[in-house]
């Protein structure tokens, strides 16, 4: 068990796009969505390489290498729905 304590809810930076979030809409809501999402998927990529290469717990280790094609898969995703955006 790690012994891993989960926030109860958003973070600052999180509550603040939220709220950006909440006056767009349409085509507007859209761009900046699918924006944050990008931003959102390349910070987990990189937390989780990161982690999958230089994690000192092995359990932690072994998720993030796990967890990293995923995270890929989706970025990729959301990525080309942004290029069609455009």
């Amino acid at each position: 068990m790690q012994n891993i304590i989960l926030p109860a809810g958003l973070d600052d930076e999180h509550l603040k796009k939220m709220e950006e979030l909440k006056s767009k809409t349409g085509a507007d809501f859209d761009k900046n969505y699918v924006a944050a999402m990008v931003e959102g998927h390349q910070k987990m990529l990189s937390l989780l390489q990161d982690g999958a290469q230089n994690c000192k717990d092995s359990a932690l280790k072994n998720f993030a290498a796990k967890t990293a094609p995923t995270v890929k898969a989706h970025l990729d995703m959301i990525t080309n729905i942004q290029a069609g955006l455009k």
